[in-house]
């Protein structure tokens, strides 16, 4: 098995609601114990079906994660 693989992911944000949100502390501390080594292989996340409620919550994640 080869270590060095990237990996992308597919989130799709069909029916997204307030009640779907995962706080964003929760979001902050898995981001935390994810080991860097593996953070460094993901390559790219597709966004699928966001509605407006989706993207206000992606733009909060991104303002918060930006840089990790």
């Amino acid at each position: 098995m080869d270590d060095a693989r990237s990996f992308e992911i597919i989130f799709d944000w069909t029916s997204f609601s307030s009640s779907s949100q995962v706080p964003m502390q929760w979001l902050k501390y898995c981001i935390e114990i994810i080991p860097q080594d593996f953070r460094a292989k993901f390559e790219t996340a597709y966004i699928l079906n966001p509605n407006s409620a989706a993207v206000k919550y992606l733009r909060r994640l991104w303002n918060i994660t930006a840089g990790a």
